[in-house]
């Protein structure tokens, strides 16, 4: 299933245009630096961090062979664990203020390479 939805996505991603593709290319940065900050302000209002990690775990379940016959098989489960962590609330707020300070120079430099792509492509 996991394989169809990338297929779909990917081929999905050449249906845009060169605007679309020039601005997400001149935004990225900005959209990862606003992706920071927003887990970085959850850290610290939750006074804590959440640290994934995938889990795989063995077990036994009941099978049927094409006899009809019951037996026991082994099945493979994954997933991801969400674990909390302890911070420091004060480098977490010092940590945050370095990214706000950094998304407005991004913003700056990602407004003008947008108005770029749009004069680019307007032509």
């Amino acid at each position: 299933m996991k394989r169809y939805l990338l297929a779909l996505l990917l081929s999905l991603a050449g249906c845009s245009t060169a605007l679309e593709q020039c601005v997400n290319r001149s935004t990225r940065n900005l959209q990862a630096t606003d992706n920071l900050i927003a887990a970085t302000q959850a850290n610290i209002d939750r006074g804590y961090a959440l640290e994934t990690s995938s889990r795989v775990s063995l077990g036994l379940q009941l099978c049927t062979s094409p006899s009809a016959n019951f037996h026991f098989c082994t099945a493979t489960q994954s997933g991801l664990k969400q674990a909390p962590i302890a911070i420091d609330v004060a480098a977490e707020k010092r940590k945050l203020a370095q990214l706000k300070a950094r998304r407005a120079t991004l913003k700056r430099q990602s407004d003008l390479a947008v108005r770029a792509c749009v004069a680019k492509n307007q032509g």
